[in-house]
């Protein structure tokens, strides 16, 4: 009974994002910005209320959003053709953190990109995390994570990752 009902709520939240996107501003909780409405918004908020198997206890967007050792948090969803859904959060550190060898080689930015898939029946999973850089040519080149368990017990526990 509950898989039906976290199917009914996915469909749901799909057919909403299409009907609640606007290109009109909004103001955050506390009302001191406005932010600009994220398309898919939705299916975002979608990901950031669930919970990974490993980490019970804690929501994804509040581990993610409570991770201080990124300066820049991103969050974007597409549709696949496939019917899947892609969401990615990416995190930058700061620049300031970069070593000697990242700026000789024209590295100007480090960070994380962790991609979500939702299925059409509404499971959800981490398909791929990869660490990124950005080089002063304006090439990102990325690299798949090879222990994604620790990057996201990092996370999870507010540890610096080891970028």
């Amino acid at each position: 009974m509950r898989y039906w009902m976290q199917i009914f709520l996915m469909i749901g939240v799909i057919l909403l994002s299409g009907a609640c996107n606007s290109d009109k501003p909004e103001i955050n909780k506390g009302g001191d910005r406005v932010v600009e409405k994220t398309p898919n918004a939705s299916l975002i908020d979608f990901i950031k209320g669930q919970k990974l198997a490993n980490f019970p206890s804690t929501t994804i967007g509040s581990a993610f959003e409570a991770y201080r050792h990124v300066a820049r948090k991103e969050w974007r969803a597409s549709t696949l053709q496939v019917g899947y859904i892609t969401v990615e959060f990416t995190g930058w550190i700061e620049p300031v953190t970069l070593n000697e060898n990242d700026v000789k080689d024209g590295v100007i930015g480090k960070g994380i990109d962790i991609t979500f898939v939702i299925e059409p029946g509404g499971a959800f999973y981490v398909y791929l995390i990869s660490q990124i850089e950005s080089k002063a040519d304006g090439k990102v080149s990325r690299t798949k994570a090879l222990d994604t368990a620790a990057i996201l017990s990092d996370i999870y526990a507010n540890r610096k990752l080891n970028l």
